[in-house]
């Protein structure tokens, strides 16, 4: 009930600000009561493991992203409560960042498509609040797992979303790539994993950031 009645109350105010305003350049901070209800939000998401978040409380976090820049903080959030060895756990924790990242992508490129004195872009805002070096990590102990299915979804999440890394943290993330598990991934027993890190590699990390977006 608490997430239907936030998000309700997202709309509301979404509504009410009208076409011009982007909803994630809204001051929703000054807003009475949203500080409240987002600390609510965020301390139910980190009281349990992923797989057990309610479909509502899943809902509700797609709408927060709409309105704000909290991607670093929900990342970090369900990566804490993630363990590499619970399957069903990186399974849940890498489609909700999914779920997050191509909402990302939409907005981003809504704002592309904006007056240039419209409002300011979110990709710096983005760049600006991102823990991109928690988000490695957090990467790098699923690459570093023996798992198949594990090292599967991470190659899988890493191909759909790293042409929205900035050209700097792609390099970085190519470095940990290519230092860290090049070799191990390239001869991995099993023909899956070698596979999808064949086209992680030569169509995403050996390319230019969004090398193939239109």
């Amino acid at each position: 009930l608490f997430c239907l009645f936030f998000a309700e109350w997202l709309d509301v105010v979404i509504d009410s600000l009208g076409p011009t305003v982007p909803p994630h350049f809204f001051a929703w901070p000054r807003l009475p009561g949203f500080t409240t209800l987002l600390t609510c939000t965020l301390l139910e998401m980190s009281a349990r493991p992923p797989p057990l978040l309610a479909e509502p409380l899943v809902q509700l976090s797609n709408q927060l992203l709409r309105c704000t820049h909290l991607h670093s903080v929900l990342v970090k959030i369900v990566f804490h409560r993630c363990s590499v060895h619970d399957v069903r756990a990186v399974s849940t924790t890498l489609n909700l960042m999914n779920s997050w990242m191509t909402a990302l992508l939409h907005r981003l490129q809504e704002d592309r498509m904006r007056p240039a004195d419209a409002a300011p872009l979110s990709q710096p805002l983005l760049r600006s609040t991102f823990d991109f070096a928690f988000f490695f990590r957090g990467m790098a102990v699923l690459f570093d797992s023996e798992h198949v299915q594990v090292l599967l979804k991470a190659c899988e999440f890493l191909y759909r979303h790293f042409d929205l890394l900035p050209d700097h943290q792609a390099d970085k993330m190519r470095t940990t790539m290519l230092r860290g598990c090049l070799t191990r991934l390239q001869l991995h027993w099993s023909a899956e994993v070698r596979s999808f890190f064949a086209h992680l590699l030569v169509l995403r990390l050996e390319q230019p950031c969004a090398w193939a977006v239109p």
